[in-house]
This record gives C-alpha cells, structure tokens and sequence, in this order.
C-alpha cells in the first residue's frame, strides 16, 4: 500500500492539483461558488411556489401569492447566464492579480454577454426571450467574461488607457482608464456576434450552444462520467489526499447547468428530466466521501471496543452533515487497507442505485440545482428529489451499513483485544 501511495502522491497528486490549481479552474470554481446565494435562493423559492401538495397550492392560488414565488426564480436560475458572465469576469481579474478592475470587467461582461444573445422580434419589436439567459447560455458566459478578463488584461499590461492630468480625483481617473479596455471587449463581442449571424445565420450564443453544449450533455449524460469521480475520490482520499477538493469543481462545474434545466422546468410547472446533476451527486454522499453514514452507524449500534463506542458518538452529528474527517482519521480510513473496499464501493453503488431508481421512475428526479453543503442527509435527499429521495437516502444508508460491517466488525475485534490485553497489563 505504501508503493501505491507513494505513486499517487509523487506522480499522480502533483498533476491532479496543478490541474486544479490552475487560473481556469480557479476562475470558475470561484465564479460558481459566487452564485450559490442565486441558485439556493431560486432553489428555494421554486419548491415553495411548485410543491405538489394539492391543498397547499390551493392555498397558493386562492391567496394569489404564487405569482410572486414564481418570479423569483425565473430571474434566479432563468437568468443564470447573466450572473455567470459577471462572476467569470470578476473572477478573472481577482485572480490574475487586477482586483481593483474586477467589477468593471464584470459588468461589461454582462453587456458582451448580452450582445451575443438572440433577440425575438415580434411585430416590429425586438424582445430578448429568457431562452439564453439561463442554462443555455453558460458556456457563452464563461467565455465572455474569460474574453473580457483577457482584454482587459492585455490593455493593463500594455498600458493602454486615458491618462488624465495630474490632480485628477483617483475615482475619475479609475473610471477614464477603465475605458479604452471595455470598448475593445466590446467591440470584440459584437466582431463575434456579427460574424455569426452573418456567416452562420444564427447568433454566437446558438453557435456556441451549438458546438459546445450538445457534444457536452452527451459526455455528461453518462453515469459512468460521474462514477469515475466518486472512484477517484475514495481512492484519493484513501492515501490521505483530499479527494473531494480536487474533484467536486470539475463535477460542479460539469453538471450544475443539468440542474438549473431541471430547476427552472420544476419551477415552471414541467417535468425534470435530467438525472445527473450537482444535486444528485450530494444526494449520494450520505455522510461525507465513502458514504460513512452507514460505518457510523455500525460503529454505533454494534460496537464492542470502547475505542470505536466513543468514537462513533463523537462522529455522528458531524457525520449527518456529511461531514466524515473525525471518521476519516479517527477510525482511520486513510491508509487503512482494512476498510478500502467498502470506501470505494459504497459510493460508487449510492450513484448506481439512485440513478437506476431515478431512471425507472421509482424515485423522482432531482428538481433543484443544488443545495446547501453540509444540509442535513434525509433532509436534503427531500429537499432535491421530495419523499422519494428521503426514503432513497434511507436505502443507500442501510446498503452502506451493510456492506461496512463485516469490516468494521474485523476492526473491532481487534480493538477490543487490543484494549483487553492493555487491561490485562
């Protein structure tokens, strides 16, 4: 086992958080992690105005308040390409190391970003529908704000501003000198755009969607894409690397557009369709990587040493939380050989089951994009999925109890013969 962790950590972690480590992750990992406020918010908004609780909405209706509810996510989640293209430019420059620029870029984000949106035109009126604003307007968000971020960062480095006189107030001097860089983002954004509609009869958004958002829904509409994740992470975090660091930005940034779709199709009165989203990976993890809810309980309910009786109460409330570091390196898993095979099955069998169940329509479909880390387990599978995903959390639970024990049953033997024989001494 050592020869493998020294493999992982001198060849393999290196790589792993250099890739991780580097601007364009870091850029949206920080970009998205900025509008979780937006997408909870909407998130919740959504299930209090479309909660199919017959009574319930007609309290709704007869009170007239769910008009009100429901605009709160159209202008959430139904515009979350506005606020990515924001967050991506502010971010850009905050990391590159330009943050007094970083909410000019932001807003001129928006602009570009808007510029290389369809309009509609009905009778002689252009309207800009909610069609690209949201979900499907993501990729052209990110790479308008990384364009913006680029541009003005080029103009920075060069020099390339209006330099007012000497005694100009510094708020004034700012503004003039932010200029010359937003004009040229611009400039660049309608380029693009113009060219699109001219060349390809359809804007830069549609062509971007297009070429990127369709191949894309294909490589992450499989459950094997997200399988490899969750194997990745126990192993990583088997050899004491931090599993879920280096692989949840590529999950979230990989499926969170799946979960908006859903969101706004929920929040709409329709039918979410997608699977495999943010929400559904969460929904998964029943206590934290390895889904050691179950190894909680075993060590709760059937603990024999005094060692894993204590520690097992120590580690329940931080565990329901999906919180499992005390379990991690208390027990410990990490470099435990003894417990690796649970650790890597049982998420991996969590993703399977959820998906098999949500395929066949024994559980519904996660409805939200995301919710808060650290929620609860039941009361997020609720939150995401309803009574279904509760009750599919208490099945994954007792699956991973199950397939923990045997294991944990060897580690407290030999605890409790440890501690027999100290007390013999």
């Amino acid at each position: 086992m050592n020869s493998i962790s020294n493999f992982l950590k001198e060849r393999i972690e290196p790589t792993a958080q250099k890739f991780a480590n580097s601007d364009f992750i870091r850029i949206i990992s920080s970009a998205f992690t900025m509008l979780m406020g937006v997408l909870i918010g909407g998130a919740f908004f959504a299930l209090v105005s479309s909660l199919n609780i017959g009574p319930y909405q007609t309290l709704l209706t007869n009170l007239g308040v769910k008009p009100f509810l429901a605009v709160v996510e159209k202008f959430s989640s139904g515009m979350m390409g506005v606020y990515v293209a924001f967050a991506t430019g502010y971010s850009y420059m905050n990391i590159k190391g330009y943050a007094k620029d970083a909410i000019g870029a932001g807003f001129v984000s928006i602009i570009s970003f808007l510029v290389m949106t369809p309009l509609a035109v009905i009778e002689e009126t252009s309207y800009m529908a909610f069609d690209y604003l949201g979900s499907a307007g993501i990729f052209t968000a990110i790479i308008t704000g990384f364009i913006v971020g680029s541009v003005y960062r080029f103009c920075i480095e060069k020099n390339i501003k209006i330099t007012m006189p000497a005694g100009t107030p510094p708020m004034v001097s700012n503004a003039f000198t932010a200029v010359i860089p937003s004009l040229l983002a611009i400039l660049v954004a309608v380029i693009l755009n113009g060219l699109s509609v001219t060349l390809l009869h359809t804007s830069a958004t549609e062509f971007l969607y297009n070429l990127i958002g369709t191949p894309f829904s294909k490589f992450t509409g499989s459950v094997f894409t997200i399988v490899f994740f969750v194997f990745c992470m126990s192993v990583f975090w088997l050899f004491g690397i931090h599993g879920g660091q280096i692989f949840t930005p590529f999950i979230l940034m990989l499926y969170l557009q799946n979960g908006i779709a859903n969101q706004q199709a929920f929040a709409s009165g329709g039918t979410p369709t997608n699977i495999l989203t943010f929400s559904f990976f969460l929904l998964t993890l029943c206590g934290g990587n390895g889904g050691t809810l179950g190894l909680n309980l075993d060590m709760l309910l059937f603990s024999k040493s005094e060692r894993y009786k204590t520690l097992g109460k120590l580690a329940i409330a931080p565990s329901l939380c999906g919180i499992n570091e005390p379990l991690l390196f208390g027990l410990p898993i990490v470099m435990n050989p003894f417990i690796a095979i649970p650790f890597i099955l049982v998420p991996v069998i969590n993703v399977l089951v959820a998906y098999f169940t949500m395929s066949i329509g024994l559980v519904s479909v996660p409805r939200i994009a995301t919710t808060v880390m650290g929620t609860p387990v039941f009361m997020d599978g609720f939150l995401v999925c309803g009574i279904s995903g509760l009750l599919l959390q208490v099945v994954m639970v007792a699956i991973s109890a199950v397939m923990y024990l045997p294991f944990f049953k060897s580690l407290d033997a030999k605890a409790v013969a440890e501690e027999t024989s100290a007390e013999a001494e």
